[in-house]
């Protein structure tokens, strides 16, 4: 029969066949939610079968309601804790907890595009990026937020609920610094970004900061070398000797990134008069993909039956193949 978007359908996925229900057509491909599940997934129409007349009845994955158990609403503009509470083997229940308190945003250092200033490395990372600290950002770790980290670790009041984007001051090697959850690995333990300096560690003591703390401006900055998204063997070395942890750099912002708090700019490293464009540096010395020779195309015989095995799936347009006999290569 023909297939429309809101047909109850049977499609494989992971070499099984499930209930779904169209959701998206477009020319001989389409969009199915899966309604025992929940997931989506894109296959070609031909894969789509008829849902015998036993198997018609509603899905087994409910979707969220958004009301609460006593019948109230839940504000889209609130963060909720959905939790699931399991009664016997079968049963399964969803309650939904009081609005969680509004996530409390750091205060982060800018400093002015288009003007140089002097940084110190408190972390690279890769591919160009790392993270800064002015002088004047290590004079207020050492004078303003260790004390005020010391007096929030003391307190340890405890993180009420654990989400991502949630500020919190996290134990790290024997010392607690500030941070933010980036990833909640399971219930006590997340992924903290420690804002100061740059470095991401999976933590299982925090506790929640302070209005002193939040109050004081993210000593670390986020940079990203301008025209550097790649850093590669050939010009790790030179990453390495110039984006060194403590090394001092003079550098130029020349745009932000509002959503990852991440600003691109220029480096120059090394004593004045022999200071080095890095950004320059590594460009200039990044191979080009020219520099390899293209393989060569196949010919392959017409109207010539072959078998080939299919090595890589990218997309529905980008396949790759291997014929038979290469494949024993």
């Amino acid at each position: 029969e023909e297939v429309s978007v809101g047909t109850l359908c049977v499609t494989r996925w992971s070499e099984a066949l499930y209930r779904a229900v169209v959701i998206w057509i477009k020319d001989d491909y389409c969009k199915v939610r899966f309604i025992d599940y929940g997931n989506t997934h894109f296959c070609p129409l031909s894969a789509i079968l008829d849902c015998p007349e036993p198997y018609r009845g509603p899905g087994l994955a409910v979707p969220f309601s958004g009301t609460r158990a006593d019948g109230t609403p839940v504000s889209a503009e609130s963060l909720y804790l959905v939790e699931y509470t399991t009664e016997g083997d079968d049963k399964r229940s969803v309650s939904v907890s009081d609005p969680l308190p509004k996530l409390r945003k750091y205060k982060y250092t800018k400093p002015e595009l288009n003007a140089e200033f002097l940084g110190y490395v408190s972390y690279p990372l890769s591919h160009g990026q790392f993270y800064v600290q002015t002088e004047e950002g290590g004079e207020t770790l050492e004078t303003t937020l260790t004390p005020l980290i010391a007096a929030a670790a003391t307190a340890a009041t405890p993180v009420p609920h654990l989400v991502v984007e949630a500020p919190v001051v996290g134990l790290f090697q024997g010392a607690y610094y500030r941070g933010r959850v980036v990833e909640v690995v399971k219930p006590g333990e997340a992924k903290v970004l420690f804002v100061d300096y740059g470095n991401t560690e999976t933590c299982t003591s925090m506790y929640n900061t302070t209005d002193d703390l939040m109050a004081v401006r993210v000593v670390g900055i986020n940079c990203q070398m301008e025209g550097v998204e790649w850093v590669g063997v050939e010009t790790k070395p030179l990453f390495d000797e110039h984006i060194a942890e403590n090394a001092a750099l003079t550098l130029t912002p020349t745009s932000y990134n509002t959503d990852n708090k991440q600003f691109t700019v220029k480096v120059m490293a090394g004593e004045e008069g022999a200071e080095v464009d890095v950004n320059a540096a590594i460009v200039d010395a990044t191979v080009s993909d020219k520099a390899f020779p293209e393989p060569p195309n196949r010919n392959f015989p017409t109207n010539t039956f072959l078998k080939f095995y299919c090595s890589k799936i990218n997309s529905v347009q980008d396949v790759c193949l291997q014929v038979e006999e290469d494949s024993e290569l």
